[in-house]
């Protein structure tokens, strides 16, 4: 019942609603699929309401309900690279889920890969190895690579303590798109292992 009266009143709902509605049926183990289906029509006929870091959420959130579509997600990074947002403050954290999103539906869409490695840059040493492992795994999924995006996040995980399995998906990602041996064997000799045990 009250997901049908969700799915009703979706159209009508502010955008922090519906990020709401979204993260507590996930949360509680429910997702709607009916709700899920609706969000993306409800959220592209009113842009303008929905902030960036919402926008994030809500792929987030679709994504975890496992009904995340491509179109969904190339609208939405069409959207938050649009010359209308240039000056909206975005978290960091906005542009990670952006990016997981994108790997998840498999959509490359280089603009927003540059928007975000330039605007998450300077965060970096506030990222999670978590945070960072998806990062280099997103950009590592379509040959993007960012020298200098990817050897801070090579330094930073160097210098702080990681679950190795997130080192281990740096490591993989930065290996695949080509990134400086001495910088990876680095991280490798400090977590462990190496190229040669790979």
């Amino acid at each position: 019942r009250l997901s049908a009266a969700a799915v009703e009143v979706l159209p009508s709902l502010p955008a922090s609603d519906i990020v709401a509605i979204l993260e507590a049926f996930n949360n509680a183990g429910v997702p709607c699929a009916s709700l899920a289906e609706r969000i993306p029509e409800a959220v592209q006929s009113r842009w303008a309401q929905f902030s960036t870091m919402q926008l994030a959420a809500i792929c987030f959130g679709l994504q975890k309900a496992r009904k995340l579509e491509a179109s969904f997600v190339s609208a939405v990074a069409d959207e938050v690279c649009s010359d209308r947002r240039r000056k909206e403050e975005v978290p960091w954290q906005s542009w990670v889920l952006l990016l997981s999103a994108c790997e998840s539906a498999t959509v490359q869409h280089r603009k927003l890969f540059e928007v975000a490695c330039a605007l998450s840059y300077d965060s970096i040493p506030k990222m999670t190895g978590s945070d960072l492992a998806a990062v280099t795994s997103a950009l590592a999924a379509f040959g993007f690579k960012h020298d200098k995006v990817l050897n801070r996040i090579i330094n930073q995980m160097t210098a702080t303590s990681s679950d190795p399995r997130d080192v281990r998906v740096v490591y993989d990602s930065c290996t695949a798109l080509g990134m400086n041996h001495q910088a990876l064997e680095a991280l490798a000799e400090v977590r462990g292992f190496t190229s040669r045990n790979h």
